[in-house]
């Protein structure tokens, strides 16, 4: 899971442009990491509750950091929809993502309960009203919007995390995630209990989505910077080549190592290759999975073909420099599984690429 964020620690400068385009980084060029984003606010009867240090209810917060949120968010073609419960409803979407629009529907979101008639409800039945908090079953909800997206989806989930109707939150969410393999969660939280932080940590660890506080992104602008990065967009002027991930359990074998259409290492980057692959050679007992992957371009069929071919290819490089056969095994993804949006020829690049993931 992504920990952050230092306070004072600015990532990127942000210049504003106009209030329907958005906000765009000025210092460098900068390409969507998603495709589609959906922002799922907890409206339940928690959320009315006074927040611990901020002086205002949960979900007044939670409405002043998305307005920030949307100053923040670069104009980079995303489709999106904001989605609330209890109950659930779309205020927003699915469209292309919008300032103004976004605006309209953060507006609507209520700050504070809603009074209930007391000659409607006795007061063991209001009180259950104002407490019923069905995040599992909102969760699952999403597949009713995600089933229309394609491409790469940030779910970006405000709560408190409190949970007392329906399936496990985490259970929900483990179950959209492996249903549809490109989406992430992300969680702004106004947790105020230990459970409430453990589920949305977790719902985060799924897929090493970013999670922040509520009460950081609204103090700390750079923190919102930092955040609006992590979901939305990437940086490709600071991005090494041809590596774009080293770590004990993963090195990413990146897009520049394969032309479009081709599934051929370009000769140029060989040396370089070497270099990083070395480091898993050092251990004679490890045992790796290559996984192939491409961009959304062409049939899907004849992509996950492609990724076969490329998986295979960094197997062959590898076996020719001495790495016995019964230590790899090669998988192809297709686009299933991109790093990053497909909207830009930068970001289709990225996706073209090679993973090897040691196993033991």
């Amino acid at each position: 899971m992504k920990r952050f964020i230092k306070k004072g620690s600015v990532f990127i400068l942000f210049v504003l442009a106009t209030f329907l385009a958005g906000s765009v980084p000025s210092s460098a060029k900068v390409i969507p990491k998603v495709t589609n984003f959906i922002v799922l606010v907890d409206q339940s009867g928690s959320m009315f509750e006074k927040h611990a240090t901020q002086g205002k209810t949960k979900a007044s917060l939670v409405k002043s950091v998305l307005f920030k949120m949307n100053e923040s968010i670069p104009p980079l073609g995303y489709n999106a929809a904001v989605q609330v419960f209890s109950p659930d409803r779309t205020l927003m979407g699915p469209e292309r993502y919008n300032r103004l629009f976004f605006a309209n529907a953060i507006q609507t979101l209520q700050e504070a309960a809603k009074s209930i008639d007391p000659d409607q409800l006795t007061p063991d039945t209001r009180k259950m009203v104002k407490q019923m908090t069905p995040l599992g079953p909102s969760i699952l909800y999403l597949d009713k919007i995600i089933k229309n997206f394609g491409g790469k989806t940030a779910v970006i989930l405000v709560s408190d995390g409190r949970a007392n109707q329906g399936m496990d939150p985490l259970k929900a969410a483990r179950q959209i995630r492996n249903e549809y393999t490109n989406i992430c969660f992300h969680v702004i939280s106004v947790a105020d209990t230990e459970k409430g932080r453990e589920t949305l940590k977790a719902i985060t660890a799924l897929c090493d989505g970013a999670y922040s506080q509520a009460s950081d992104l609204f103090s700390d602008a750079s923190l919102m910077d930092y955040f609006v990065n992590e979901v939305f967009f990437l940086d490709v002027e600071d991005r090494p080549v041809p590596l774009v991930k080293v770590t004990p359990e993963a090195l990413t074998l990146q897009g520049a190592l394969f032309d479009f259409d081709k599934h051929n290492i370009k000769p140029e980057y060989s040396a370089m290759l070497d270099q990083d692959v070395n480091k898993l050679l050092e251990n004679p007992n490890t045992k790796i999975n290559i996984e192939g992957h491409t961009d959304s371009t062409g049939p899907e069929a004849y992509n996950q073909h492609l990724s076969e071919r490329r998986a295979k290819a960094v197997y062959n490089y590898l076996l020719s420099r001495g790495v016995s056969a019964d230590r790899m095994k090669t998988v192809g993804y297709g686009e299933t599984r991109a790093k990053v949006s497909n909207l830009t020829r930068e970001g289709q690049a990225l996706n073209r690429r090679v993973e090897l993931l040691v196993v033991r």
